[in-house]
């Protein structure tokens, strides 16, 4: 099409594909105009994610230390048609701790066996050494264990409902009144306290949850999570796919404050840059088991990926 002299408008926040594609780049944020490059060689990838959050951005992932307490979550040994290896971890309290490995290595299945989301044959658990042998997604909630699902379209966000409902949806028990009359002003008051705090963009809370950007439509539903009263562990899965790198370091921060305030937090990502950058462990998965183990100051992503690819498949 380019040959044939037609212009093409390119829209994307992929980093890589613009450098790839385009000759020239125009940077909006907020609706303006902020910056046009004639020549896409006059700029390069830091300078270009600058420009569209509007401050100099240093370490993408603005990684910050704390220190971590005893064993929170413990996974002894899980059996289901998905495993047929042990798959064992251990996560601490107000760790970030990483799970990285291809599509299909057996991530997804794995959180949500734990939560009772997918059927096992056994599994033993312990939350704050309190022993489990399942959980359902409900009394995995009740339980303080959250899970934030990596298809936000189809398992998180209710689509024709208004970013209000979306928020309180999993919390509402806590805004009924004696009389079975719902408390409107509590309700709304708690949904406009994590719009502010997570800076979700919508014009009003009526808004329908679809119409957001896909960021906003992220942070609506860390919002929902947040609204519980109690957690323990949250696992959120691949958090920032689809997302500009804005909102992405907006994420990472609620993720680190709730780090700070003790939540073993539990990140799935396919980004290895990601899961590298903002994780103090990280476990490696590949063919539904956990190949390996990384502190981060072993963090490397040549042995990273040596361990997520199949052995048979590694070309030296």
């Amino acid at each position: 099409m380019q040959s044939e002299g037609k212009i093409l408008i390119y829209i994307s926040h992929r980093m890589a594909e613009i450098f790839e594609v385009c000759s020239s780049a125009t940077v909006m944020k907020d609706g303006c105009h902020v910056i046009t490059y004639d020549d896409i060689r006059d700029t390069d990838r830091p300078t270009l994610i600058e420009k569209m959050i509007g401050r100099n951005l240093g370490d993408m992932y603005s990684f910050r230390e704390r220190p971590l307490g005893d064993d929170c979550f413990v996974l002894g040994a899980i059996e289901s048609k998905q495993f047929s290896k042990p798959v064992q971890f251990r996560a601490r309290n107000g760790e970030v701790l990483g799970f990285f490995g291809l599509v299909g290595s057996g991530r997804t299945e794995l959180m949500k066996s734990i939560i009772g989301a997918l059927p096992t044959q056994s599994i033993s658990m312990q939350l704050d050494g309190v022993d489990f042998t399942a959980l359902t997604p409900k009394t995995a909630i009740q339980n303080g264990i959250i899970y934030c699902s990596e298809d936000r379209k189809k398992e998180g966000n209710i689509t024709f409902r208004s970013v209000l409902e979306n928020i309180t949806i999993s919390s509402r028990r806590n805004y009924w009144k004696l009389g079975g009359i719902l408390d409107l002003i509590k309700e709304t008051k708690s949904a406009e306290h994590f719009v502010e705090r997570l800076d979700i963009k919508t014009p009003n809370l009526a808004k329908e949850i679809q119409f957001l950007s896909g960021g906003n439509q992220q942070k609506v539903i860390l919002a929902r999570w947040l609204s519980e009263s109690s957690m323990n562990v949250l696992i959120v899965d691949e958090p920032t796919r689809g997302i500009d790198v804005s909102a992405k370091n907006q994420i990472y921060n609620v993720l680190y404050e709730l780090a700070e305030q003790g939540v073993t937090i539990i990140v799935i990502s396919s980004e290895l840059p990601e899961v590298m950058g903002i994780t103090d462990r990280l476990y490696v998965m590949r063919e539904n088991e956990i190949s390996a183990e990384f502190l981060r100051h072993e963090y490397s992503e040549e042995k990273i990926l040596s361990k997520a690819f199949p052995e048979k498949e590694i070309i030296v």
